[in-house]
């Protein structure tokens, strides 16, 4: 299974699916990567990058506080181990306060 692993040790699972410009979707509070199984046929266009949040899924669940800005830290550093320099964000709910 693939993981971004950050500063604070916190390992970070994620999915890349397709080629194409790179598309990250960022789920609610409690969902997991595979509640964006609907999208999946964006696979044709895009890298589809499919996040658990810290907590969640197959990602880490550390003690320490939760914050949305502790969230996006994750997620750059899913960006940054998949060496991408520009991103499209996709987030719902949670997803998208982390992606803004």
């Amino acid at each position: 299974m693939p993981y971004a692993k950050s500063v604070d040790g916190t390992r970070i699972y994620y999915q890349v699916i397709g080629d194409g410009e790179p598309l990250i979707f960022l789920s609610g509070l409690g969902s997991p990567a595979v509640s964006w199984q609907f999208q999946l046929p964006l696979a044709y266009n895009f890298k589809l990058i499919l996040i658990d949040n810290r907590g969640v899924g197959n990602s880490d669940k550390p003690e320490q506080p939760y914050t949305i800005d502790i969230m996006a830290d994750y997620v750059k550093t899913v960006i940054d181990g998949l060496n991408l320099t520009k991103v499209n964000l996709v987030g719902t709910s949670m997803g998208g306060m982390i992606a803004q």
